[in-house]
C-alpha cells in the first residue's frame, strides 16, 4: 500500500509537469487569447492509472490555468487519488536567450490540492508583488479524520527525515515560477521563437513547487510522424530536462537525472500537445489527449464521474 501510495504521488507530480505544457497553446506569439479544454488518459506499465482534464483561458491581461487528476483502473482499487491545480497572474514582456521579447508569464497565486486515503494536502503559494519571493504555506492532514499531520507522518518521506532536509532558501524563491506558470512561460518561448517552424528552439525555466527548486530545460526536434493513439500524426517533438537546484538529496537527483521526457506537439498552427511520455528504469508514463471539449464539451462536463458500466 504505501510503495502503490508513493508511485501513485510520483505519477502525479510527472502528470503536474508534462501536461502543465498543455496550458499555453497561442497560434501565434503575438496572439495570446485563447480559452482551452482538454482531456487526457495517463498509462503506467501500460495500464490505465488516470484521467486529467486541462483547462485556461489566458488574454493580455492575464491567464488563469487549472489540471485536475483522477485515478482510474488499478490503481484506483487501491486508493481513490484526486488532484486539483491552480494557477492566476497576468503577462510582462520580457527578454528570450536570443534577444527577442515576449509576454511571459508572471504568477500571483497557486495552489495545489491532493487527497489519497488517509493523507491529503492543501498548499497556496502567493508571489510578492514588489519583490517577486514565492511564500508557501501548506496543511497536510488526514481526510477522513481531519487531524492535522506533519511531514515526517508522510511514509515516502523516509529520505527527507534522514537527512534532515532544509527549506529552499528565500534568495532561491524569487523570480521564480510555480509549475504551472513555468510551463506557460516554456511554451511562449517556444512560440515566440517561431513554433514548429525554423531551427530547434529552446528554453531554460527556473521552478519552485513550494518544496524544490529546479530548472527545466529543453528544446525541440524537426518535425516527424509518430503513431498516437493508433494513427500516424505529423508532431513536434520537444525533450525536457530537470536539472535539481536545491532540496535534492542525491537518490532523488540520481532519479531526476535517469528520467527521460518527452512530449509531442500537433505540427499545425494550433500547436497542441497530443501525448507526454516519463520512461526512467522505475517506470514509463504515456499520456494521451483524448478529447478536445470545445469541439465535444461532454468529457469535460462529466470529468471526474465514475465510468458508465
Amino acid at each position: 500500500m504505501m510503495r502503490s501510495r508513493q508511485r501513485l504521488s510520483t505519477t502525479g507530480t510527472a502528470m503536474t509537469l508534462l501536461l502543465g505544457l498543455t496550458v499555453a497553446a497561442p497560434s501565434a506569439a503575438a496572439d495570446i487569447e485563447q480559452t482551452e479544454r482538454l482531456t487526457y488518459s495517463a498509462m503506467l506499465g501500460g495500464l490505465h492509472v488516470a484521467d486529467l482534464m486541462v483547462t485556461l483561458i489566458q488574454s493580455e491581461a492575464g491567464y488563469s490555468s487549472g489540471l485536475e487528476i483522477v485515478s482510474r483502473g488499478v490503481v484506483r482499487w487501491v486508493q481513490d487519488f484526486r488532484a486539483d491545480i491552480n494557477g492566476v497572474g497576468g503577462f510582462a514582456l520580457a527578454p528570450l536567450p536570443n534577444g527577442a521579447e515576449a509576454l511571459q508569464p508572471m504568477p500571483v497565486s497557486f495552489q495545489r490540492e491532493w487527497t489519497g486515503g488517509e493523507f491529503a494536502s492543501a498548499m497556496a503559494m502567493m508571489f510578492d508583488p514588489d519583490t517577486r519571493e514565492a511564500i508557501v504555506s501548506e496543511r497536510l492532514y488526514n481526510p477522513l479524520t481531519g487531524e492535522d499531520l506533519s511531514r515526517d507522518d508522510m511514509p515516502w518521506n523516509e529520505d527527507e527525515r534522514r537527512e534532515n532536509r532544509k527549506p529552499v532558501p528565500e534568495e532561491l524563491r524569487r523570480n521564480v515560477l510555480d509549475p504551472m506558470g513555468a510551463f506557460i512561460s516554456a511554451r511562449r518561448q517556444i512560440m515566440a521563437q517561431g513554433g514548429a517552424t525554423g531551427s530547434t528552439k529552446s528554453f531554460r525555466v527556473p521552478i519552485y513547487d513550494g518544496q524544490r527548486r529546479y530548472d527545466i530545460v529543453g528544446k525541440t526536434g524537426p518535425v516527424r510522424s509518430t503513431a498516437i493513439n493508433g494513427k500516424e500524426t505529423a508532431v513536434v517533438p520537444v525533450s525536457l530536462k530537470l536539472e535539481p537546484v536545491f532540496g535534492f538529496n542525491s537518490r532523488s537527483s540520481e532519479r531526476m537525472d535517469d528520467v527521460d521526457s518527452r512530449l509531442y506537439f500537433s505540427a499545425d498552427g494550433r500547436f497542441i500537445p497530443l501525448q507526454a511520455t516519463m520512461v526512467s528504469n522505475m517506470f514509463a508514463i504515456v499520456i494521451n489527449l483524448q478529447s478536445d471539449c470545445g469541439l465535444n464539451p461532454a468529457p469535460c462536463e462529466t470529468f471526474g464521474q465514475e465510468p458508465t458500466p
